[in-house]
Protein backbone atom coordinates (compact mmCIF):
# COMPACT_ATOMS: atom_id res chain seq x y z
CA UNK A 1 0.00 0.00 0.00
CA UNK A 2 3.08 2.57 1.00
CA UNK A 3 4.75 1.87 -2.16
CA UNK A 4 1.34 2.44 -4.59
CA UNK A 5 0.83 6.00 -2.62
CA UNK A 6 4.68 6.92 -3.46
CA UNK A 7 4.10 5.64 -7.18
CA UNK A 8 0.69 7.57 -6.98
CA UNK A 9 1.86 10.80 -5.61
CA UNK A 10 5.30 11.36 -8.40
CA UNK A 11 3.30 9.56 -11.26
CA UNK A 12 0.80 11.99 -13.53
CA UNK A 13 -2.50 11.12 -13.47
CA UNK A 14 -2.99 11.54 -16.94
CA UNK A 15 -0.30 12.81 -19.05
CA UNK A 16 0.53 11.70 -22.35
CA UNK A 17 4.16 10.85 -22.08
CA UNK A 18 5.90 13.06 -24.62
CA UNK A 19 4.27 15.69 -21.95
CA UNK A 20 6.03 13.99 -18.52
CA UNK A 21 8.29 17.09 -17.66
CA UNK A 22 9.53 18.19 -14.49
CA UNK A 23 6.67 20.93 -14.03
CA UNK A 24 3.98 18.21 -14.80
CA UNK A 25 5.30 16.00 -12.25
CA UNK A 26 5.41 19.04 -9.79
CA UNK A 27 1.72 19.58 -10.51
CA UNK A 28 0.41 16.01 -10.01
CA UNK A 29 2.98 15.85 -6.69
CA UNK A 30 0.65 19.72 -5.61
CA UNK A 31 -2.62 17.78 -6.40
CA UNK A 32 -1.95 14.03 -4.60
CA UNK A 33 -0.51 16.35 -1.46
CA UNK A 34 -3.93 17.72 -1.03
CA UNK A 35 -5.66 14.58 -1.58
CA UNK A 36 -3.23 13.04 1.02
CA UNK A 37 -4.16 16.31 3.52
CA UNK A 38 -6.86 16.88 5.82
CA UNK A 39 -7.97 20.51 6.15
CA UNK A 40 -9.67 21.40 9.76
CA UNK A 41 -13.61 21.24 8.86
CA UNK A 42 -14.22 24.82 9.41
CA UNK A 43 -11.36 25.98 6.81
CA UNK A 44 -13.77 24.80 3.51
CA UNK A 45 -17.29 25.31 3.64
CA UNK A 46 -19.53 22.86 1.58
CA UNK A 47 -19.05 22.91 -2.20
CA UNK A 48 -16.51 25.83 -1.88
CA UNK A 49 -13.99 25.43 -4.16
CA UNK A 50 -10.44 24.08 -3.55
CA UNK A 51 -7.65 26.76 -4.69
CA UNK A 52 -4.02 25.58 -5.37
CA UNK A 53 -1.99 28.64 -5.72
CA UNK A 54 1.17 28.82 -7.84
CA UNK A 55 3.38 31.53 -7.38
CA UNK A 56 6.44 32.17 -9.37
CA UNK A 57 6.70 29.09 -11.88
CA UNK A 58 4.09 29.76 -14.58
CA UNK A 59 5.10 26.36 -16.15
CA UNK A 60 4.19 24.62 -12.81
CA UNK A 61 0.75 26.55 -12.75
CA UNK A 62 0.00 25.49 -16.59
CA UNK A 63 1.00 21.75 -15.88
CA UNK A 64 -1.19 22.07 -12.55
CA UNK A 65 -4.40 23.52 -14.37
CA UNK A 66 -3.93 20.58 -16.94
CA UNK A 67 -4.02 18.18 -14.35
CA UNK A 68 -6.76 19.37 -12.10
CA UNK A 69 -9.60 20.51 -14.34
CA UNK A 70 -12.76 18.84 -13.71
CA UNK A 71 -11.31 17.22 -10.51
CA UNK A 72 -11.92 17.40 -7.18
CA UNK A 73 -10.15 17.15 -3.52
CA UNK A 74 -12.83 15.43 -1.52
CA UNK A 75 -16.22 17.21 -2.34
CA UNK A 76 -14.76 20.65 -3.53
CA UNK A 77 -14.73 21.35 -7.54
CA UNK A 78 -10.54 22.83 -7.51
CA UNK A 79 -9.60 25.51 -9.17
CA UNK A 80 -5.92 26.82 -9.79
CA UNK A 81 -5.00 30.59 -8.99
CA UNK A 82 -1.48 31.70 -10.64
CA UNK A 83 0.22 34.90 -9.43
CA UNK A 84 3.52 36.52 -10.84
CA UNK A 85 4.70 38.15 -7.33
CA UNK A 86 3.85 36.61 -3.75
CA UNK A 87 2.41 39.35 -2.32
CA UNK A 88 -1.25 38.76 -1.59
CA UNK A 89 -0.95 35.68 -3.83
CA UNK A 90 -1.77 33.24 -0.07
CA UNK A 91 -5.14 35.07 0.63
CA UNK A 92 -7.87 32.53 0.15
CA UNK A 93 -5.28 29.45 -1.10
CA UNK A 94 -5.74 25.91 0.47
CA UNK A 95 -2.54 24.85 -1.17
CA UNK A 96 0.57 27.70 -1.84
CA UNK A 97 2.99 26.72 -4.09
CA UNK A 98 6.41 28.84 -4.26
CA UNK A 99 8.38 28.40 -7.35
CA UNK A 100 11.39 29.61 -8.46
CA UNK A 101 13.64 32.25 -6.67
CA UNK A 102 15.79 32.13 -3.36
CA UNK A 103 14.53 30.87 -0.27
CA UNK A 104 14.42 33.88 1.69
CA UNK A 105 11.66 35.45 -0.95
CA UNK A 106 9.46 31.70 -1.01
CA UNK A 107 9.79 32.28 3.12
CA UNK A 108 8.93 35.85 2.76
CA UNK A 109 5.74 34.91 0.62
CA UNK A 110 4.88 32.49 3.05
CA UNK A 111 5.82 34.51 6.49
CA UNK A 112 2.53 35.48 7.49
CA UNK A 113 1.02 32.05 6.71
CA UNK A 114 2.40 30.22 9.53
CA UNK A 115 -0.32 29.54 11.76
CA UNK A 116 -2.91 29.41 9.14
CA UNK A 117 -4.57 25.99 7.27
CA UNK A 118 -2.58 26.33 4.03
CA UNK A 119 -0.37 24.04 3.17
CA UNK A 120 2.77 25.68 1.68
CA UNK A 121 5.11 23.88 -0.92
CA UNK A 122 8.09 24.51 -2.95
CA UNK A 123 10.84 23.65 -4.38
CA UNK A 124 13.59 25.77 -3.51
CA UNK A 125 16.32 24.58 -1.29
CA UNK A 126 15.93 25.31 2.35
CA UNK A 127 12.25 26.00 1.81
CA UNK A 128 11.07 23.35 4.64
CA UNK A 129 14.03 23.85 6.95
CA UNK A 130 12.81 27.62 6.90
CA UNK A 131 9.38 26.93 7.90
CA UNK A 132 7.78 26.05 4.76
CA UNK A 133 5.31 22.76 5.13
CA UNK A 134 6.85 20.70 2.13
CA UNK A 135 9.72 20.90 0.21
CA UNK A 136 9.56 19.19 -3.28
CA UNK A 137 13.12 18.14 -5.08
CA UNK A 138 14.90 15.66 -7.63
CA UNK A 139 16.95 12.79 -6.40
CA UNK A 140 18.14 10.10 -9.06
CA UNK A 141 15.88 11.64 -11.35
CA UNK A 142 12.84 10.55 -8.59
CA UNK A 143 10.66 13.23 -6.62
CA UNK A 144 11.09 13.44 -3.38
CA UNK A 145 10.09 15.78 -0.47
CA UNK A 146 10.47 16.62 2.48
CA UNK A 147 8.15 17.81 5.65
CA UNK A 148 8.45 19.85 8.35
CA UNK A 149 6.54 18.45 11.08
CA UNK A 150 6.56 21.56 13.32
CA UNK A 151 5.19 23.69 10.77
CA UNK A 152 2.83 21.26 9.54
CA UNK A 153 1.32 20.88 13.30
CA UNK A 154 1.33 24.80 13.58
CA UNK A 155 -1.10 24.77 10.27
CA UNK A 156 -3.29 22.13 12.18
CA UNK A 157 -3.61 20.14 8.52
CA UNK A 158 -3.49 16.83 8.47
CA UNK A 159 -1.21 14.43 6.43
CA UNK A 160 -2.19 10.57 6.00
CA UNK A 161 0.49 8.80 7.72
CA UNK A 162 1.39 6.93 5.16
CA UNK A 163 2.41 10.20 3.17
CA UNK A 164 5.05 10.81 5.84
CA UNK A 165 6.32 7.53 5.85
CA UNK A 166 7.27 8.47 3.10
CA UNK A 167 8.75 12.03 3.40
CA UNK A 168 12.28 12.95 4.78
CA UNK A 169 10.90 14.66 7.96
CA UNK A 170 12.98 17.40 9.75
Amino acid sequence: MLAAIGVALVTPTFVPAQDVTEPAVKATALYKFAIFTEWPADVLSPGAPFTICAVGDNAVADALTREVTGRTVGAHPVSVSRNSSPAGASRGCNVLYVGGGTAANALHSISSLATTPVLTMSDVEGFAGGGGIAQLYFEHGKLRFTINMAALKRSRLQMSAKLLQLAKRI
